[in-house]
């Protein structure tokens, strides 16, 4: 189960370098990175769903409709927090 672990971090870390997730393009963040992330999060729950159905990995299944929920609200939410928190500041110093 150790090692199984292992595995579901190194496919997950391969799918969103694919997607391109890691960059920290913070300030620049729009839709098609919220898109990009969704895809990866999504692409790495059908590879943990794969592996666990085709090796017959016992992990509980609440943890596939965990993940991605968990996942999308905490990396999509954080970025798109920063993104509306620096707008906001500028606003609020442009009109200064």
């Amino acid at each position: 189960m150790f090692y199984a672990s292992f595995t579901f971090l190194y496919f997950i870390s391969f799918i969103f370098y694919f997607y391109r997730t890691y960059r920290p393009t913070w300030q620049y963040i729009s839709l098609e990175n919220i898109r990009d992330l969704f895809f990866a999060i999504i692409s790495s729950l059908l590879i943990i769903t794969l592996f666990v159905f085709l090796f017959r990995h016992p992990i509980p299944r609440s943890v596939l409709i965990i993940y991605p929920s968990i996942s999308i609200i905490i990396l999509g939410g954080v970025r798109s927090i920063y993104r509306y928190s620096k707008e906001y500041n500028l606003k609020k110093i442009k009109s200064s």
